[in-house]
């Protein structure tokens, strides 16, 4: 999400395939040197030390009224699952 040029944030959508539900997520601009690096599309991730809270009802981007905000300034907070294949990589 960007204002004016400047990247004020990151919003990602999590996908939860054995369910079929999604949800949003944000990374505030503060938190973005922690998570930037960390998070690549397609893969599957673990994540802790979220927060979740209502989502904007004007700026939903899924059905959930709920969204993901990852705040705590950890290196745990997110691993990545390396040995399992996202059945949703090789989707168009």
């Amino acid at each position: 999400m960007k204002r004016s040029g400047e990247l004020m944030g990151i919003d990602m959508i999590f996908v939860d395939a054995k369910v079929s539900s999604l949800m949003l997520a944000t990374v505030n601009f503060n938190r973005l040197p922690t998570f930037r690096r960390r998070l690549k599309a397609g893969a599957l991730f673990t994540i802790s030390g979220f927060v979740v809270t209502r989502c904007n009802q004007n700026s939903r981007l899924t059905d959930s009224s709920l969204t993901i905000r990852l705040f705590i300034d950890s290196q745990d907070i997110v691993g990545e699952l390396t040995d399992v294949k996202s059945p949703l990589s090789n989707a168009s």
